[in-house]
């Protein structure tokens, strides 16, 4: 039995998620700290305000077309599995280019439109879109650190990616702490997160530079990287950017409409109240989240070395893995919020306890359906993936009106329930049978 669990632990599949599960020790320690602090030091009210001005910010944030993130993801894996550094170089020039001029342009649009959004959605109060533009120029330093995480995950360099994430939280939590304990405002969370967006950058700058060249094929430096980006031209990148782009936004519409929507129809302490249990959600990802960042980096090599027999036999095994042990992490979750809200929020926040019950459902499907994004995009199904979002998004909408105006935040738990139990059943439905029939066509004799 020994020897056999050594072999296990020895396996690089198992070495990568072990070092980012235990880098993520830290994070979740800290997230949870956090979100204990802030929302009882703001209160329901304030800080479903906060909670408002986030999402409104992550809505704009799905004009983002050029999908340059989820692009450089996939296709930065597949270039370390081909071993090609140009290809390398060229992919993450073109992502750094593409992402400023996104800012500039995304940041004076909002500028521009927000006396309307102000007008039409939040009875001519200019707070919170104005909030959420200033929050936008901050734009810049955070895809320049996605991108440095993005480097090291498809090298699979774990811990590094650990390092980063924690680094990540810890600012986070620190400066949103501080600004609470100094102003229990959404304006003093906004400065926070304005020093916490800088810090991470330098981090992630200096360590790239510091171990860029620690594996093969190395990555560029930044003074060559730096020179690349006016020249390096990838058309294959905003192609596959476009369709990811459009395929991540309408995910995300899954979390920030429910939480506008009640905001809007039950007022900004329901939309807090939904956005807390969303938040505490997120949190309980941790138990899977360093599984799911080494499929991110996996499955685009794999595709990248045509191992499509070794991928469907693992990718099975994740798989299963992940339905027993999320079915049975949430259901005791369920069973236990009612006991751990009192203690860790107080009373003020009792009616999120419903909430957390409800969304256990949404965790699990999270947690089960974590392995399909990676293998639809390395298959170049982005398409076919976004076209059921679309469907799913448009299904939804109705009944989750009807649900929110007749059970409040429960209604937008619900709400949340229904689209992702939806999206990840026909996501499945796709990117299974390629990976069989590509696994097949390897076995069968030629």
């Amino acid at each position: 039995m020994i020897p056999r669990i050594q072999k296990f632990l020895q396996q690089r599949f198992v070495k990568d998620t072990l070092t980012l599960q235990v880098g993520k020790v830290g994070v979740l320690a800290v997230g949870l700290l956090g979100s204990i602090i802030v929302p009882v030091a703001m209160g329901p009210s304030v800080y479903g305000a906060w909670q408002l001005i986030l999402t409104l910010h992550d809505l704009w944030q799905n004009l983002n077309l050029t999908g340059l993130a989820v692009s450089a993801q996939t296709r930065l894996g597949t270039a370390v599995g081909e071993d090609n550094p140009q290809a390398l170089q060229r992919i993450m020039a073109v992502y750094v280019r593409g992402s400023l001029l996104y800012c500039v342009v995304s940041s004076a649009l909002l500028a521009v439109i927000t006396p309307l959004i102000a007008s039409v959605f939040y009875g001519g109060d200019p707070t919170i879109p104005r909030l959420a533009l200033i929050l936008s120029l901050i734009q810049p330093t955070e895809l320049l650190f996605q991108l440095a995480l993005l480097a090291f995950g498809s090298q699979r360099q774990m811990r590094y990616v650990a390092l980063l994430q924690n680094v990540n939280q810890i600012a986070l939590v620190v400066t949103a702490v501080v600004a609470v304990s100094i102003a229990q405002t959404p304006q003093a969370m906004v400065i926070a997160r304005f020093a916490y967006s800088w810090v991470t950058l330098a981090v992630a700058v200096t360590l790239y530079a510091r171990t860029r060249a620690t594996a093969l094929p190395n990555f560029p430096t930044l003074a060559a990287l730096w020179r690349a980006i006016p020249h390096e031209r990838d058309p294959e990148t905003w192609r596959f950017g476009l369709v990811n782009a459009l395929d991540k936004g309408v995910a995300g519409l899954f979390l920030q409409l429910p939480v506008q929507m009640v905001g809007i129809l039950r007022g900004a302490a329901a939309a807090g109240y939904l956005g807390l249990a969303l938040n505490a959600l997120r949190q309980g990802s941790f138990f899977t989240s360093a599984l799911f960042d080494t499929m991110q980096a996996v499955i685009p090599q794999a595709v990248g070395r045509r191992d499509y027999v070794g991928l469907w036999r693992n990718f099975w095994r994740v798989t299963v893995t992940l339905m027993v042990g999320s079915l049975a992490f949430y259901s005791l979750f369920a069973l236990g919020v009612g006991w751990v809200v009192p203690l860790i929020y107080g009373q003020t926040w009792l009616p999120i306890i419903p909430l957390l019950q409800v969304l256990a459902l949404f965790g699990a499907l999270t947690t089960i359906g974590s392995v399909f994004g990676p293998l639809y995009r390395a298959f170049q199904q982005v398409r076919g993936a976004l076209w059921i979002k679309v469907g799913v998004l448009a299904i939804g909408l109705p009944v989750g009106y009807v649900w929110i105006n007749q059970y409040g935040e429960v209604g937008g738990a619900w709400l949340v329930n229904l689209w992702y139990a939806l999206s990840v059943a026909a996501t499945a439905w796709l990117s299974v049978p390629e990976l069989r029939r590509r696994a097949t066509s390897d076995i069968l004799p030629q």
